[in-house]
């Protein structure tokens, strides 16, 4: 009886409040970050076991050597994991840069979302709005094109005050260089506004000078940076497609 009850009950859905976009489209959005964490998750797993599988290569192959006492093997040991030039060290090299490759092409991954997910939010507005501009009508590129149409054009300002805005366009920088450069900045941290000096105030990065005395750097991401950069940009979006743009329109 009480089945029968809850079939006939109408179902509850949360109230739109003249939002850019409803909660339905801002669910798929929250999913598919959720998706990307959760694919983050399983990679990092991965390179784990791989690499503990080769790391217990290494103590087999070690194992094996007569003649040597047991600081002659830790050091051979350790040799093979960071570095020499064994074919054994060449492959575990391979598998050792690995998750920067992966790092790399995830975090490439989450960025192009986020800024496919701001275009859309672009065109939405543009429809609901009945402007004859079009985003590609904007000058500019990327985000900052984005942040322009909807500023300049349907007065969203506030979300684009906001601290993970200014996240964004950090992570902005970090992915062209991904893009563009191999991953390869100048090392000059003692501009305070360069890439270089902004890298070496965060946590999940690191920058590794290419050359000695040389001045660039190859950055350096992690599983945590992936993770955290999936929060920002997701709290991000949210944060401008819940502006209540057509607040006035809604009926109450």
């Amino acid at each position: 009886m009480k089945y029968k009850n809850f079939l006939s009950s109408k179902p509850i859905f949360p109230s739109d409040n003249g939002e850019i976009i409803d909660w339905i489209d801002r669910t798929t959005i929250k999913l598919q970050f959720t998706a990307i964490s959760q694919h983050i998750d399983f990679v990092n797993a991965s390179i784990k076991e791989e690499q503990k599988e080769l790391e217990s290569m290494a103590r087999d192959f070690v194992e094996t050597l007569d003649g040597y006492d047991e600081n002659e093997k830790n050091s051979i040991y350790h040799s093979f994991i960071n570095g020499g030039s064994s074919s054994f060290n060449y492959q575990y090299s391979a598998i050792n840069s690995f998750p920067q490759i992966q790092w790399r092409s995830e975090f490439l991954v989450i960025y192009s979302y986020f800024e496919h997910t701001l275009n859309r939010l672009c065109y939405e507005v543009q429809k609901k709005s009945k402007f004859k501009l079009s985003l590609k009508d904007i000058h500019g590129q990327g985000i900052q094109r984005a942040r322009t149409y909807l500023v300049k054009l349907a007065n969203v300002d506030e979300p684009f005050k906001a601290k993970n805005w200014q996240r964004a366009k950090f992570l902005s920088e970090i992915r062209n260089k991904i893009a563009h450069n191999n991953s390869v900045i100048k090392f000059e941290i003692s501009e305070s506004k360069s890439l270089s000096a902004k890298i070496q105030n965060e946590q999940y990065i690191e920058l590794d000078k290419v050359f000695p005395n040389n001045e660039e750097a190859e950055i350096f991401l992690s599983y945590k940076f992936l993770k955290q950069s999936v929060i920002e940009l997701h709290n991000c979006l949210l944060e401008i497609s819940t502006y209540p743009l057509y607040a006035s329109k809604v009926k109450t």
